[in-house]
């Protein structure tokens, strides 16, 4: 799979947990803000209830008609804290599930660029070896251009030898001609030694540019691991709260229990 589609995939899936994410804390919001209306009318209306009740019944059928009415409106809001809580545990689970495919693939991400960057270390291996070969053959070339102009020295002297000798004109011609081979030898090495250079040169870039697409990737997988854990923590400061509310719950519920008896 390629490095890119796993990256878009990637972006994809934490665009849609934040979206689930959004939905969640506006739901959350709303619900908690009716549960607050909700015990806030409640209170006055229990308030305006007992003072209306007070004038016109004894102590105990007002206590008991206080606490009946009570219980029905925390029944009323502990089940709609299940609803919540519930929606809530569906959520979780998908981001869950959605948490891990993205580990997944940053494994698997990581994974692809440990094997580019094996791949780009042997590369440049390679090409160290092949550079070494190269000044070795540059070396080698250099010697024999070295060889080759002590001969075209030692040709000029006999040439000059030669010159005042009629007889030796013949062996002149043949030495000459052995000098231009010479010549034209140590020219097309050098050309061969040129285009060498050059085929290095272009793969040096290549490999430079690799380096720093590599080095990209990296940066934007530390980055998407530090957006993650952030919206972690928000997520466990939501199931915080609504863990606190459960309990004040809990609580009242205790406290009315405690008023009965």
């Amino acid at each position: 799979m390629d490095i890119w589609e796993n990256l878009s995939k990637a972006e994809l899936l934490k665009q849609q947990k934040e979206e689930t994410l959004q939905n969640f804390m506006g739901f959350v919001n709303s619900e908690w803000k009716d549960f607050e209306d909700q015990l806030i009318s409640s209170k006055a209306c229990l308030t305006e209830w007992f003072s209306e009740e007070g004038l016109k019944s004894d102590e105990e059928s007002i206590r008991a008609k206080w606490v009946d009415k009570g219980y029905k409106i925390l029944n009323g809001v502990a089940e709609k804290i299940e609803i919540e809580r519930g929606l809530f545990e569906k959520i979780q689970d998908s981001v869950d599930e959605k948490m891990k495919y993205l580990v997944f693939q940053e494994e698997q991400i990581k994974g692809l660029c440990e094997r580019d960057k094996r791949e780009f270390r042997s590369l440049v291996k390679c090409l160290e070896e092949r550079e070494i070969q190269v000044e070795s053959k540059e070396s080698l070339l250099q010697e024999r251009e070295n060889e080759l102009i002590e001969k075209v020295q030692d040709v000029e002297r006999r040439e000059k030898e030669l010159s005042s000798r009629e007889e030796m004109g013949n062996e002149l011609c043949l030495e000459k001609d052995v000098l231009r081979r010479w010549k034209d030898e140590l020219r097309l090495n050098k050309e061969k030694l040129g285009r060498t250079k050059n085929e290095l040169d272009c793969k040096m870039i290549m490999l430079n540019k690799r380096e720093a697409a590599l080095d990209s990737r990296g940066r934007t997988l530390e980055r998407k691991e530090y957006e993650l854990a952030s919206q972690g923590e928000l997520l466990k400061t939501w199931k915080a709260r609504l863990q606190s509310a459960m309990a004040e719950i809990a609580r009242k519920k205790d406290e009315l229990s405690q008023r009965e008896k």
